[in-house]
Parts: C-alpha cells; structure tokens; sequence
C-alpha cells in the first residue's frame, strides 16, 4: 500500500488543500480565502454532495492527490493506488476546467520497486512537485521513511521521457538543492509540530489566567484544536498542558485520563502526552509548589503594589517570573537531580499512565531508570536545558523509547523575562520593566541562529562542525549564566581595538580534539568533551582557523572566521528580491565592512523612515526594550536590528535608515 498526508499549497490570497471528508469515503478540494477567513469547497453546485468523480472537487479514497500553484496556475499529482497511475492535471485557479497533462505508471519510473510499494507496507511518499511548463519534477522516499532512499524524477511532460536521480536524502540535497528546498517545505528536514492545549488547569499561575473557564471549556477546546490540525501532515500528537503541577493530585491524574481519552475519540490516529516538571510536582505535593491559588492572587496584589513604587524600587519577581527566578537560583544541576527523588516518581507515575507518551521537563537524569522500570513506557523531552543536548541524544541514540526531544527554547520569544537574560551593562536595561524576552533561544527574535544553535546541530549531528564563537572580547563582566543560556560568545572574529587582551573562544564540534590557529600560528589545542572545548587565547586582528580531529589525528574539518575590515557601513539587507503590495518585508539591518563581514562592536542609535509602505515594526535581538517595537528608532544589539515593512502600491518600496552621522537607503521592487 501507499501512505501520504494531506497537502496544502498557496498563494498569496489563500491556500488549496485536499482534505479527507468525515466518511472517509474521499477526499475533496478546499480553498482557504485569506482575506474573508472563508473555506469553502471547489465545486460550484451548490447541491453537490462532493461524493462522486461527476463533482470537481472530489478526490477517490484510493488516490494520493499532491495539490500545488506554480506559475500562477493550479496543478495536482494524482497517484492512482489500484492501477499504478501517476497523473499531472492542470486545473483553473477556481478548480474547474480540468485537464490531464501527463499519464505514467509506477511500473515505468520504479520497476524495481512497483510490486512492494503495491503490496507491502513500503511508504512511499510523493512529498511534492515542481512543473515549469515543461519539467515536472517529483520527489519521494522509499524505504525507511524519510531518510534512507530518496528519488527525484523529472520527467519531459511533452514527450513523456524522463529520468531518475536514486540517492539519499542528503545527496539529493546537495545534488539538486534548490527544488529538494521545495519538496520538503523549505526546511531541509520534516516540520513536526507537538500541537499543545494550556499550561494551566485549576491551579491559578496567575490571578487572570485561563483557570476560570477550563472546568466548562476543556472539552470544546481540544475539539476546536483537532479539528483545526486535523489535516494538518505535521502535526504528529498532541499535548494537554505543560508544567501543570495539577498532575501530581488524584484530581489532576484524574483530568489527565479524561482529556486523553477525550483526543483519542476526536482523533484515533495520534499520540497524546503531557510535559511534567518531574521536580517541580514533587514540590507542590509537599506544599511547596511553584504555583497555587493563594499564590496567584498575592502575587497580582504585589504587582499592583509594585506599580505604585518609585521605579527605582521596583526589583522584586512577581507571578510566573517567581518560577523562572527560583530555577535560576538552584540551578539546573538541581533540578536535574532533584527529578530522580523517589517521591518524584511517586508524584508523577500515575499522571504518565493517563498518557500515550511521558512528557518529561528536566528529567533527563530519570531516562535509564524509568525506561528499565516502567518497559511500556515511552519517553519524550519535552523541555530540555541547552547544555545538556549532547547527553539527551546520546542516551536516545541508545533508547528507540525515547522518542524526541524540545530544548528550552528554540527559538526566543517575548515573556517570561529573566530566566534567561543574563545581560552585559551596555546592553541591560536600567529597571526591570525593561526586560522584554527570556534570552534563551537558539535563534534570536530577529531569525538569527545564535552559537546555542550551532552546538546544537553538532550535538544531534546534524553537523560535525567545527563551529567558532567568541565571548565579546572588550566585555570583563563575568556573567553568571542560568541553565537556559549556553554562552554569550558570538560566531565573530571582530574586535577591533583589542588587540593583546584575553579571549574566551569555543569550538563545538563531533571530534577527538580542536586546534586553534591565529593568524595562520597554532594558538591552542585540547580536547572536546560533549561537542565542546573552550580556550583562553591573545586576541589578534586577521583570522582565526578551528580544525578538528579524530581519535587518530586525521583532519575532520575546519572553520575559518576573519576580522571586518577598517571600513564601516550599514549593510540593509531585505530577506526578498522583491514584495508583493501590501505583504510584509523583514529587513536585516547589520553593521559590517565594505564586504560584508559582521562588527558586532557596533552601536548606534537608528531612525527609520520607509516611502511607498509603512513601517510595522523595529527593534532588534536585545533582552531589554526602552519603549516598544512600533517605534521608528532602535539601538543596536551588536550592530544589529531589523525593520518589518508593509508594501504599499508603487512600484519601489524605499527604506531609509539613519544613525548618528550618516544615511542609507534601499529600494524594493513591489510586484
């Protein structure tokens, strides 16, 4: 048999998509309106059951249909399960006036494979296609889905010849990287998507969340959620809550049945879990949880008491915040070891059964343990500190129990301000109310991969590295990290005026051991523990060269980073050629030299004025806001910033961004 998802494609006024209808009698074609919010299917009698081949919109249940828009026009790859048929049909954008442009069978483009993708258990999955008029091209993985087999077939839809590019997945991206980019929604990887409910049940976290309405809502409310991805090919389970300390009261266990058992009637297909702080529940089942009813509403009196200081005397936590500041004051160490108490296996044992997968917060030290004592149990991290990436994979590598894992946090995001925001004083905001984000992503709020990221690729081998980063070297404060921030280092090798002074570089990468060379000289050399070595050289102006070895001394790789050049300018750098009318544009804004190269030793003050659009936001990747992002200024976070622009109706969109002494311009073509 054959296996697929459902597809979506679309263009800039909406999506199409082919959805399985209730009956699982077929499937049919939907358009998703993005100006009225409006779905509705593409068939256009209005007494149309949508249940038979007579109606355009429908799709038989034994068909595989790949809707996708190129070159303004709506195309769907059908593959026909019954008789092996690969078709290409050309249809209006409203979904009418089809016709078939192209007929192959299975037979023809994989002999080899025909009879077990028709009789087996093999997924073959058509992930997407291209077709440029002339060139369809397809893709699909055989074999252990996704990874071990991958196939590209371009075929000439005119004369219906065509051929085949058999490599794995990681080949095919190399050898034809821009359309493998598309097959698999842009990423280079598959998307998975936990899709999560609430992290409050009926304990208040906060005196106005959402705890008042959960009793009468919970049950629609995980409706409203399946039924809202239900179709949607990425999201593979379900979560009810995360850190809800609930789960440790016969209460909560009993909640954590009922909405399991609730998801698995609206939806048989997927798993369920649920992220516990195996800890932190242990805590509140002694009366010492983080968060409580009484808790809540003291806390929203001492914020409205807060609000009456003098802004000098405003510094104590408040609400949520008071979690994140314990956290960060036991450490992340305690809290790992903490979780294997026995009280907090009690506290957690039966809420895990209630569930398909246990969701585990910090338990990292429990893995081996639980997985020998609980053999039906599966395990997921679903919050993991940054640091401790190398350790998670190496014991999943080792564990098929152990299915994934979601480090804190992925990419950054505004609240929960402080637990990660550890800050130099030339960057930290003068009071508290200036802490905007928790400062912990391995990506940025601009979309910038910070190092976190790249240790991060190294330890689930992704990458083999070596990958440089540099502590700021004329910063002297010796920050003190919470678990959730890595390191402060940057991927630069920038900074000018140091010249003689102290720098803290590491390397991250799958190796033995590093060696650092400056200037083309051997610096340091030692070796790599966990992904990571950490060396204390002179700085020098030039370049510095990372090479990694293996347990033999041969060569792996090597990273090189070099110095910006003397000259500065403000590099304006929109993330498109080009912006359709009233779309949004992000744009980059980087200090660096006349060839690119980043100078994050750079702080200025920028205005920003935009004709023929308007400005929506600006503001850059720093913890610590003055104001908002509507403003049309911005200080740079080591020399960066970005401005998000709305196209209007001319033909350029122009942006201008001043600083202290000069201006800079650049214009967009607006399609």
């Amino acid at each position: 048999m054959l296996c697929a998802s459902f597809y979506w494609c679309g263009t800039s006024a909406g999506a199409y998509g082919i959805i399985k209808k209730p009956d699982n009698t077929g499937s049919v074609m939907v358009y998703a309106d993005k100006a009225s919010a409006v779905l509705r299917v593409l068939c256009s009698d209005p007494e149309c059951g949508h249940a038979s081949p007579d109606c355009p919109a429908f799709y038989p249940p034994e068909e595989i249909d790949i809707p996708f828009v190129q070159g303004g026009k709506l195309y769907v790859l059908q593959y026909t399960e019954n008789h092996g048929v690969l078709k290409l049909r050309e249809l209006g954008l409203d979904g009418q006036k089809a016709r078939t442009l192209l007929e192959l069978s299975v037979q023809q483009l994989w002999p080899e494979d025909a009879g077990r993708m028709q009789n087996s258990g093999l997924y073959a999955d058509f992930t997407a296609a291209l077709y440029d008029g002339k060139q369809l091209v397809i893709g699909t993985f055989l074999d252990d889905y996704p990874r071990a087999h991958g196939t590209l077939v371009e075929i000439d839809v005119k004369t219906g010849e065509w051929r085949r590019n058999d490599a794995p997945a990681q080949a095919m991206q190399q050898q034809n990287g821009a359309v493998f980019y598309h097959l698999v929604g842009g990423w280079g990887e598959y998307l998975l998507v936990m899709d999560e409910y609430v992290d409050v049940w009926y304990i208040h976290k906060t005196k106005y969340d959402y705890v008042d309405y959960l009793e009468e809502w919970w049950q629609q409310d995980l409706k409203d959620m399946v039924e809202k991805d239900y179709n949607h090919p990425s999201v593979i389970m379900y979560s009810t809550g995360n850190e809800v300390a609930e789960t440790a009261q016969k209460k909560g266990i009993e909640l954590t049945g009922k909405m399991t058992a609730h998801l698995h009637e609206l939806d048989p297909y997927r798993p369920v879990t649920c992220g516990i702080n195996i800890f932190f529940n242990f805590l509140s089942s002694m009366g010492m949880g983080v968060y409580s009813d009484e808790k809540a509403e003291k806390s929203a009196q001492a914020a409205e008491q807060e609000a009456k200081k003098p802004e000098k005397e405003k510094k104590k936590p408040v609400g949520s915040e008071f979690y994140n500041t314990l956290a960060c004051l036991v450490g992340d160490y305690f809290m790992k070891i903490g979780a294997t108490l026995p009280p907090c296996d009690w506290k957690t044992k039966d809420a895990f059964a209630n569930m398909d997968i246990a969701g585990y917060n910090y338990g990292l030290f429990r893995y081996k343990h639980d997985l020998k004592k609980y053999p039906e149990r599966l395990i997921l991290g679903t919050e993991t500190f940054c640091k401790d990436a190398y350790s998670f994979w190496e014991i999943a590598k080792k564990n098929k129990r152990i299915l994934g894992d979601f480090v804190w946090s992925g990419w950054e995001y505004i609240g929960e301000t402080g637990d990660g925001a550890a800050e130099y004083e030339d960057y930290k905001g003068k009071m508290p109310h200036t802490r905007m984000t928790g400062n912990n992503g391995r990506i940025d709020l601009l979309g910038k991969p910070r190092a976190e990221a790249a240790y991060t690729r190294v330890a689930f081998e992704r990458e083999t590295g070596p990958f440089i980063a540099v502590k700021p070297v004329y910063q002297k404060e010796n920050l003190q990290l919470t678990g959730w921030a890595l390191t402060k280092a940057l991927e630069s090798w920038s900074w000018r005026g140091c010249t003689g002074e102290k720098a803290e570089v590491e390397v991250f990468a799958r190796a033995a051991e590093v060696e650092l060379l400056v200037n083309g000289k051997k610096a340091a050399r030692g070796k790599v523990k966990k992904c990571r070595s950490k060396f204390h050289i002179p700085y020098e102006d030039g370049e510095i060269t990372a090479i990694s070895y293996d347990a033999n001394d041969r060569e792996i790789s090597r990273q090189t980073l070099v110095t910006a050049g003397a000259e500065t300018t403000l590099h304006i750098k929109p993330e498109q050629e080009s912006v359709e009318a009233g779309r949004l544009l992000f744009v980059p804004l980087q200090y660096g030299d006349l060839n690119g190269n980043w100078k994050p030793m750079e702080k200025h003050r920028l205005k920003v004025t935009v004709e023929n659009g308007t400005l929506e936001g600006l503001g850059s990747a720093c913890s610590y806001v003055e104001g908002n992002y509507a403003q049309d200024t911005v200080d740079t976070y080591y020399g960066e910033a970005m401005a998000v622009v709305r196209a209007g109706n001319g033909e350029n969109v122009k942006i201008i961004v001043s600083d202290e002494t000069n201006t800079y311009s650049c214009e967009i073509p607006v399609k």
